[in-house]
């Protein structure tokens, strides 16, 4: 991915999330940077799993390599590859939780509504 392309839009459906392989992305929510996320780190897993539009735009801050993960492709996988993705994937979601708690952690910050 070229740096400035945007890779998902916010208000967009999609049922897709991407895994940073190398390279910066920049997150950004009603056109306000929010983050910037980088190799190992996801995006778009929001729409993955509630099928609901994109909060945000994320576009490559530098050249990127991702890794493009469809809801429909995982559906046709094994199931004992399906199994071990979503167990990984789990086990991902809760280190983001505990890191953004962590952070956040007396600062007044209301971590359920981000």
């Amino acid at each position: 991915m070229r740096k400035g392309k945007v890779v998902v839009a916010e208000g967009e459906i999609d049922d897709s999330f991407y895994i940073i392989l190398s390279g910066r992305a920049a997150v950004k929510k009603e056109n306000k940077s929010i983050a910037t996320i980088g190799r190992g780190e996801c995006f778009g897993e929001m729409s993955y799993l509630s099928g609901k539009a994109r909060v945000a735009t994320v576009s490559a801050a530098t050249d990127c390599i991702l890794l493009k993960i469809s809801a429909t492709l995982l559906d046709k996988a094994s199931e004992s590859m399906q199994v071990l993705f979503l167990r990984n994937f789990a086990l991902t979601l809760i280190r983001r939780l505990s890191k953004d708690i962590n952070n956040n952690q007396g600062k007044g910050v209301n971590v359920s509504s981000q």
